[in-house]
């Protein structure tokens, strides 16, 4: 599992993602309790995760250098 701190100019959000039977399984911190997101790419489960930070999300996921070629399942 990772844990990650992701950020933009307007908010933090932490972070867990984790690899799971060739799936992706992501988590992020909201008031009132996680939000997940399930996705066959890393990038995909935590745009999913972050959903409640909608204007957010691409500066989100820029802060933690998600490109899907480095999370990938092997």
């Amino acid at each position: 599992m990772m844990n990650l701190r992701l950020h933009s100019a307007e908010t933090w959000v932490d972070c867990r993602l984790a690899q799971l039977n060739g799936k992706w399984i992501g988590s992020a911190d909201v008031e009132g309790g996680p939000t997940l997101g399930l996705g066959y790419t890393a990038e995909a489960a935590m745009r999913m995760a972050l959903q409640p930070f909608s204007g957010e999300i691409d500066r989100l996921l820029a802060s933690g250098g998600f490109e899907a070629r480095h999370l990938t399942t092997h």
